[in-house]
């Protein structure tokens, strides 16, 4: 239920707990539908701040003041972190990676779609649905023809991914499977070239692997990487080579690295 103090009681909060409300009130706007609704919580957010006193309240409210008077039901998810991120900061909290989204214009709506590359995805034991998201997202945008999960890998069924992915999983195929030799085999069945992004010392690099068939890339847990039984059931390691002094990179902005390699060279030979 949203908070609604009359005046007295708002001002006899302690700062803390004014910034909780405060924050509650802007999350629950930013979701909201209905923009009478929306526009209701607005006019709560304003009568808070006009009730703040700015020699006894923490500089961030008057910091934040003008933004919460320029919001009205029509504000961009941009506007509305504006002031979100500042105080959950103030909050010692932090955004989760599923809120970390792109917002969504007029000019990223689906387009017709090109025909998929035959590049294919295997997501061996993911943990993260943030990072499954991303990946669907990317293989998407890169011409993915199909996303292979593996284990307790979360799905397209999941909240998190959904989120995440922004409607991609809508246009590319997946598919779960227990066990990763089930999807090796089929690939194999196939003809797939099956390579794995692992940081090991027999990796080639990737600036120098050449593509001319159907790939499958493995991409393994975040932490542990690929079980160490399946390397040999793989037709080569490539790694991205680093520059700092970190041996790994996330494991989706390592995917997104090698998917648009394939999908460059891809394009350039007219591998279809």
């Amino acid at each position: 239920m949203m908070a609604d103090y009359p005046e007295h009681k708002f001002k006899a909060l302690s700062d803390l707990r004014k910034a909780q409300v405060i924050l509650s009130l802007l999350l629950a706007a930013r979701e909201q539908d209905s923009l009478e609704q929306r526009r209701r919580v607005i006019s709560v957010l304003h009568n808070y701040f006009s009730w703040l006193d700015d020699i006894e309240s923490d500089p961030i409210f008057a910091r934040l003041r003008h933004l919460v008077f320029s919001l009205d039901e029509g504000a961009s998810i941009r506007r509305f972190l504006d002031i979100i991120v500042p105080l959950e900061r103030f909050l010692n909290l932090s955004v989760k990676d599923s809120e970390l989204g792109i917002e969504v214009t007029c000019d990223d709506q689906a387009k017709p779609a090109s025909a998929a590359y035959p590049i294919f995805v295997v997501l061996d034991h993911l943990r993260s649905a943030f990072n499954v998201g991303s990946i669907f997202r990317t293989s998407d945008g890169l011409g993915v023809k199909h996303v292979y999960l593996v284990g307790y890998t979360p799905t397209p069924e999941d909240a998190g991914v959904k989120k995440t992915a922004m409607g991609a999983t809508d246009f590319v195929s997946w598919s779960h499977h227990e066990r990763l030799d089930e999807v090796l085999s089929l690939l194999d069945g196939q003809g797939v070239e099956v390579v794995g992004m692992e940081t090991s010392q027999s990796a080639e690099n990737l600036d120098e692997v050449q593509f001319d068939r159907p790939v499958a890339v493995v991409m393994g847990n975040e932490r542990f990487g690929l079980e160490p039984a399946s390397l040999s059931k793989l037709s080569r390691l490539v790694s991205v080579s680093m520059h700092g002094r970190k041996n790994s990179l996330n494991v989706a902005t390592a995917f997104g690295i090698v998917a648009y390699q394939i999908s460059k060279q891809f394009r350039r030979k007219g591998v279809q």
